[in-house]
């Protein structure tokens, strides 16, 4: 997740075009208040959408991590299965509830697109 969210503002940071970086410092400002007050505003609105994806997509990969016991959504559900002998119940609950935590992050992503769409 680490590396995916670098390379994400990363790429933030270098999408911004070359003349802002020149037209700042053409004006007097320091490297810092270029970075801080040029760069850093623009870069955001274009970080925004696919770190948030990344996030959605982290989180839905959680339930893959019950393979190493971790103990997790899907992991606390199998011993309730284990417990109660209901599955059908306990996995649509599990579901209702992935549904709740993803469904909003996932809007949430699409309108920060459409909103850095020009």
């Amino acid at each position: 997740m680490a590396a995916f969210c670098g390379e994400i503002f990363r790429g933030g940071i270098l999408s911004i075009d070359r003349g802002q970086w020149q037209a700042a410092r053409a004006i007097g400002r320091l490297p810092w208040q270029v970075m801080h007050r040029v760069v850093l505003p623009q870069a955001t609105r274009r970080m925004i959408p696919p770190f948030v994806n990344q996030s959605v997509r982290k989180l839905k990969n959680t339930s893959l991590l019950s393979i190493v016991a971790v103990p997790d959504l899907r992991y606390m559900a199998q011993v309730f299965v284990f417990e109660t002998f209901r599955p059908l119940d306990i996995y649509t609950s599990l579901g209702v509830i992935y549904l709740i935590i993803l469904y909003p992050l996932q809007k949430l992503a699409k309108r920060l697109e459409r909103r850095d769409d020009p």
